[in-house]
């Protein structure tokens, strides 16, 4: 990765593969004609290396490959010599991070995805969301287009709080009693009053809650709680 301006710069090369669609024409002609550089992003078009004999190929430094989903799959890199002998061919998604330019047709993404792709977008989505792409393809994080996620809003939400809703059902039913009041900002004291139990076993109750939530303080242990609508255990 280069630095300028004491930013680091991705250089991205852009793979169109043979004859591509009219929209993803579009997208990569505006995408190469953008200021990039603003986004700490330098574009290079992917195209044959020649050399003379006996140097080796001027492979440039590439830190991400952007390409529509089939271009990726169908699109390989040849460095060649001056005489035409290959001396390399393999396919962008074995060298380098990866981000995919979807139609609007759901499988595409969700193949991409599957594949272990880190960023992907859409063909009309803005440049932000490019450049956020591409920066987070180059750091090996994953990246889905806000666009592809909206309608995908509950299941996110499902897989993300999976988790959280398995540790609150795990409480039992007067853990969830002290924690309710807990999150209504009761102390020790006032909790035990409104359940009639000793101060002592309001905070043994606490400290069991807060083990089994996997969390620092009732603080946190509320948090949880308003992420799900637990069902008490009958204990």
């Amino acid at each position: 990765m280069n630095t300028v301006w004491g930013g680091l710069v991705v250089t991205v090369e852009l793979l169109e593969g043979n004859a591509p669609p009219p929209q993803q024409r579009r997208c990569f002609a505006w995408l190469r004609a953008l200021d990039l550089e603003r986004f700490d992003i330098r574009m290079h078009a992917a195209n044959t290396v020649t050399t003379e004999p006996g140097e080796e190929p001027a492979i440039p430094d590439i830190d991400v490959r952007i390409a529509s989903a089939a271009a990726l799959h169908e699109t390989t890199v040849h460095c060649v010599t001056a005489h035409g002998s290959e001396c390399e061919q393999r396919t962008p998604a074995e060298r380098k991070p990866a981000v995919v330019v979807c139609s609007a047709m759901q499988h595409e993404a969700g193949a991409a995805l599957a594949d272990g792709i880190a960023g992907i977008v859409q063909f009309d989505d803005s440049p932000w969301t490019f450049a956020a792409a591409i920066h987070a393809a180059c750091a090996r994080m994953l990246f889905i287009s806000p666009s592809i996620l909206t309608p995908h809003r509950n299941q996110v939400t499902d897989a993300v709080t999976s988790a959280t809703h398995e540790r609150v059902t795990e409480l039992t039913r007067r853990e969830h009693e002290v924690l309710r009041y807990a999150a209504q900002g009761c102390s020790n004291s006032d909790i035990a009053a409104e359940l009639f139990i000793a101060t002592s076993t309001v905070t043994s109750h606490m400290l069991r809650i807060l083990r089994k939530l996997n969390v620092k303080n009732r603080t946190e242990a509320a948090k949880l709680t308003h992420q799900v609508d637990p069902t008490p255990h009958q204990q």
